[in-house]
């Protein structure tokens, strides 16, 4: 099982510096859900969902936020 909350706070904070460095907030919203599933790739999906929403984002900020939607998480930037 992956505990999501510890995957994505890490990418969070790796990925802070860019954001910074646009002037960007970067938030994540919490979540206490864990999923079954390849860990390197799963970390590798949302570094890529960060990495475009701060590349794209000209102003304000990113949350990063999960979601249970019936049996599945879904991870929304």
């Amino acid at each position: 099982r992956i505990d999501l909350a510890a995957l994505v706070r890490d990418v969070v904070d790796t990925m802070r510096p860019l954001a910074t460095e646009k002037g960007l907030s970067l938030r994540f919203a919490g979540t206490g859900l864990s999923v079954d599933s390849d860990p390197a790739l799963l970390r590798s999906i949302v570094q890529n969902l960060l990495s475009n929403a701060i590349r794209y984002t000209v102003r304000g900020g990113v949350v990063v936020g999960v979601r249970r939607r019936g049996t599945m998480a879904r991870v929304e930037v």
